[in-house]
């Protein structure tokens, strides 16, 4: 499939707000003491309804599921779980070299149990292929939507009871289906720019309220933050938070957010090590801007780590061989 510039900007920009929040997230795990990072997770409310799920929705969207399994399998395994392997695999080497060897053992259980060292791609994988299942065997897009529904609220009361255990991120997979069916569906669908500016305009007013209120929004995120009674609360944020999104990026043309989108998976795989490596700044200079030097040096080391890997002698570590 052709690429389509402005989803890549959208991945591009949904990239940013992995990296703002893994910031943010970091800053208060290691307890820096940071009133900037204390001020950013404030502002998490604004992105986080929307900012994984989008990720489902535009592979949904850009994804073939007309080709036989065998194909079908190896070009997933090639393009999402091989890169994961790799980048996990040097990581974990770098860890075993500063902190001791428990780090490869940690690596190897981590494939066994959980797909690799990345969940987020692991549940991406695993929702493809139970996808690719439901198309070619329920084929009604009423009847697929009806499975997912199904799976959804096996992934709450799973989450609520912890009857199974959340191997390959199976729980997470059958939460993020519903957004990979609807990219899908969306294929076929022509949705005017006005009505994504409408819904767009909603959410920026209703999300901005729940901030300032501090109301608790419900979101699909690592954990699955929802329940049986706000499940469609979360759906219709994460969809409007979608639509927003979508309609910014047909804003937007730069060519650095595309690299950034068309590049997200290593950007991804690679963003948490270096934030954490670059910690040490804010014993040097614990000041508010600190945050921002650690965001911007994050984004431009994954930049250049993405054009080393897109060189002809290490585009293999991206499944291109």
């Amino acid at each position: 499939m052709k690429r389509i510039e402005y989803l890549d900007t959208a991945k591009g920009v949904l990239m940013l707000l992995v990296i703002l929040f893994h910031i943010s997230e970091i800053g208060l795990s290691y307890n820096v003491g940071n009133r900037m990072i204390n001020f950013l997770n404030k502002l998490v409310i604004l992105y986080s309804p929307f900012f994984l799920t989008t990720f489902f929705f535009i592979t949904g969207y850009c994804s073939s599921f007309n080709i036989n399994f065998k194909t079908f399998i190896i070009k997933n395994i090639k393009t999402l779980l091989f890169p994961s392997f790799i980048f996990g695999l040097i990581i974990a080497c770098i860890y075993a070299i500063q902190e001791g060897f428990i780090h490869i053992t940690m690596y190897f259980k981590a494939i066994v149990c959980c797909g690799g060292s990345y969940w987020f791609i692991t549940a991406l994988f695993t929702s493809k292929i139970i996808y690719y299942f439901f198309i070619k065997i329920l084929k009604s897009n009423t009847k697929i939507l009806i499975a997912i529904v199904f799976l959804m609220f096996i992934a709450i009361f799973n989450n609520e009871n912890k009857i199974l255990k959340n191997y390959w991120e199976i729980n997470n997979a059958f939460a993020f289906l519903f957004f990979l069916h609807l990219g899908q569906c969306m294929k076929t669908k022509h949705i005017k720019d006005y009505v994504y500016k409408i819904i767009s305009l909603l959410y920026i007013i209703t999300i901005s309220l729940c901030c300032i209120l501090q109301i608790n929004v419900p979101i699909l995120c690592m954990q699955i933050e929802f329940t049986y009674y706000n499940v469609f609360t979360m759906l219709i944020f994460a969809i409007a938070g979608g639509c927003f999104i979508l309609s910014l990026s047909k804003q937007i043309n730069n060519k650095i957010l595309s690299y950034i989108g068309n590049n997200s998976l290593i950007i991804f795989m690679t963003h948490i090590f270096i934030i954490q490596k670059l910690t040490f700044l804010y014993e040097l200079h614990n000041a508010f801007y600190t945050p921002f030097i650690i965001y911007f040096i994050t984004i431009a080391i994954t930049i250049f780590i993405a054009m080393a890997v897109n060189s002809k002698y290490l585009k293999w570590m991206k499944g291109k061989f």
